[in-house]
């Protein structure tokens, strides 16, 4: 073999050679209740429940120091879903991470609060699953809370709001509400939120031909 068939390498160059890929994915962990951005890591860590996983480009001005992840926060986009905006963003002033987006569910057994849509009595009905029921009585949590029925192509376009008392829930089967407009009637157009209370919320529908 000629000496000029030989390729030498820098010890720089042999050390990028040999080492690993950089990771694909990096992990935004945030605090469910607030939005705040924990910790941005391109690692797993079982001891924060709630991140995203996003590339490292989404990242990487966090990373360098070029801006701050204080200033940022994770937040609900009707068009994202869960995505990081910043704090300043009047979307976030409007719908942070202190509201839950109640999204529709079929298995009923692990949610706390629940929201049904029925056509058939043209109303909304909100009711506790039995494990909320324990908890609630447990803990002597007592307050109100807002159910905000917006447009779903618009959140800030509030349709109206409907105040629901925990106490009367713990004794009631379930509360009955009124639809008060047209646009309650198509609950495709239709987007819900609440202030964080129960661990839970889902949203379930009743139909003419249920």
């Amino acid at each position: 073999m000629q000496d000029d068939e030989i390729i030498h390498f820098t010890e720089d160059e042999l050390a990028q050679l040999l080492a690993p890929p950089p990771p694909k994915n990096y992990f935004v962990y945030y605090d469910k209740k607030t939005g705040t951005i924990l910790s941005v890591t391109n690692e797993k860590n079982d001891r924060l429940e709630y991140f995203l996983e996003v590339e490292k480009s989404v990242v990487t001005p966090f990373l360098d120091g070029t801006q701050a992840i204080k200033d940022y926060s994770v937040a609900y986009d009707q068009k994202l879903g869960l995505t990081i905006i910043p704090r300043e963003d009047e979307f976030f002033i409007r719908r942070t991470n202190i509201f839950e987006i109640i999204k529709p569910v079929k298995v009923l057994d692990n949610t706390e609060f629940i929201i049904e849509w029925n056509k058939k009595v043209w109303g909304w009905n909100f009711y506790l699953t039995p494990h909320a029921k324990e908890r609630l009585r447990e803990e002597g949590l007592s307050q109100r809370i807002a159910i905000f029925i917006s447009n779903a192509s618009d959140l800030n376009f509030l349709l109206r709001v409907i105040y629901i008392d925990t106490s009367t829930l713990l004794i009631k089967e379930k509360i009955y509400e009124p639809f008060l407009s047209e646009k309650e009637h198509d609950i495709s157009s239709l987007m819900l939120s609440s202030r964080l209370v129960f661990e839970t919320y889902g949203l379930t529908t009743v139909y003419d031909n249920d």
